[in-house]
């Protein structure tokens, strides 16, 4: 099926029609969404050579590049988007998860914290911070933007797993199974912590763990699936 859109020119994009700039957007943005990256990159493309330019568009093209597996192309694209747009704090958060996707932590560090200066009141950058800070083995300070975070959003379960976690790998290990359980079913919860054991070592906890996800919820197809690996792969 082709979809088809109307296409703006330079002229009426100059003329302020925001509205069809907003209606462009929200197409490409609902292509990205469905995983149609190949079709979004043509059309932007094809915008582009229609004299249409904007962060919007860098941004857009951008997540698509990404989350096609082109992530050296998705950066450099961005690194000239927040060259000529320092203060776009759109940028700067999608910058900072293609340099986390290609393995430069210190780097994502850099734009999402340039993001939540610029944009503060985004719970989604505080929680990438978290995310990049806690996979650089920054525990604390991983807490301390997850925490952030739900301040300003409380219902992100995401974020609630993630700062579980966290907890987890500080060996806090009561408050983070409170923060599981507030995210999720009480087998998710026991699942989580289960994977949280094993990630530090803790084989013989995680067994425990995932034996009362199973008993929580029977059959509960995660947590049959890593105990069934991990007895396995003791023998």
């Amino acid at each position: 099926m082709i979809l088809l859109f109307p296409i703006a020119t330079a002229a009426e994009v100059s003329q302020a029609d925001s509205s069809l700039v907003q209606s462009q957007a929200q197409v490409l943005d609902g292509m990205v969404d469905a995983g149609f990256y190949a079709g979004a990159i043509s059309l932007c493309s094809d915008l582009r050579a229609q004299g249409v330019n904007g962060v919007w568009l860098d941004v857009v093209q951008a997540r698509a590049l990404n989350l096609s597996g082109m992530h050296t192309e998705a950066e450099e694209l961005l690194n000239g988007t927040v060259k000529q747009h320092r203060r776009d704090a759109s940028a700067w958060a999608l910058l900072g998860v293609v340099r986390a996707d290609r393995g430069d932590l210190p780097g994502a560090e850099e734009a999402l914290l340039r993001a939540s200066q610029l944009q503060p009141e985004d719970p989604n950058v505080l929680n990438n911070l978290g995310f990049v800070t806690m996979s650089a083995g920054k525990l604390e300070d991983a807490v301390r933007w997850y925490r952030a975070s739900l301040r300003l959003d409380p219902a992100q379960n995401r974020t609630r797993n993630n700062l579980g976690f966290a907890l987890a790998r500080q060996e806090k290990d009561q408050e983070a199974q409170q923060m599981f359980r507030s995210a999720g079913s009480e087998a998710e919860a026991d699942y989580n912590m289960g994977v949280a054991c094993e990630w530090r070592g803790d084989h013989a906890d995680a067994i425990l763990y995932y034996q009362a996800a199973l008993e929580a919820t029977p059959g509960y197809a995660p947590a049959a699936e890593a105990l069934k690996k991990l007895l396995t792969e003791g023998k």
